[in-house]
């Protein structure tokens, strides 16, 4: 029932940062995914035993058939003279960032900055989300992320653990970088004499990507 690529495992952030298999490369296996999260719940009472799980899904046009697709899985396995249904608790998108401005920002910074700073994320990290995909529901827009480890420091531990540290330093270099991209974007939309009338919005976020 679930979909990755052959011999991989994106459920797994062991390899996120891998240069083969990790968000680096545009082969990523985190780039088309559907699983479930391995800690499923039981529930058991008078009505019967009733299961709840988490899915994360890649493909955001299949989000909305995510309880067919399990329907249909049980109702093709031994337990379909079990089943009673299936119901979503509810669903979050994920971002998606807006083609046209991510490489218009992507050029701007890998142009003043140099490549070596500035890469493109392929995929999406799995059990990742931002309030942001809201804001991108509304206006087109981008988000990108900011390193803020430091492997000479110790610093280099993932975000929403107990051992999470920030490098301080990592804000000069983010007020840098974006104040760069919004004068740049400011500047291009001026000179065509429209003001900034086309919609832009960038958010960065301390997430450590070493």
């Amino acid at each position: 029932m679930f979909r990755h690529k052959p011999e991989s495992a994106p459920w797994s952030l062991e390899h996120l940062t891998h240069h083969k298999y990790g968000i680096e490369n545009p082969n990523s296996i985190y780039g088309d995914y559907f699983f479930s999260n391995p800690n499923l719940k039981t529930v058991e009472d008078e009505k019967g035993i009733s299961f709840e799980s988490t899915f994360f899904e890649t493909d955001e046009d299949k989000l909305n058939r995510i309880s067919n697709h399990i329907t249909e899985a049980i109702m093709n396995s031994q337990f379909a003279d079990s089943y009673v249904s299936t119901s979503a608790l509810s669903g979050n998108p994920t971002v998606q960032n807006d083609p046209d401005l991510a490489k218009i920002g992507l050029q701007t910074l890998q142009n003043t900055f140099g490549d070596e700073h500035v890469k493109p994320l392929y995929g999406q990290v799995p059990y990742f989300n931002e309030d942001f995909v809201y804001f991108q529901k509304e206006v087109p827009g981008v988000m990108f992320f900011l390193g803020s480890s430091n492997t000479e420091k110790g610093i280099t531990t993932m975000p929403h653990t107990p051992e999470f540290g920030v490098d301080e330093m990592a804000i000069k270099y983010g007020v840098n970088y974006f104040s760069t991209l919004l004068a740049s974007r400011i500047n291009q939309k001026s000179s065509l004499g429209n003001g900034m009338n086309t919609p832009w919005l960038s958010s960065f976020s301390n997430t450590k990507i070493n």
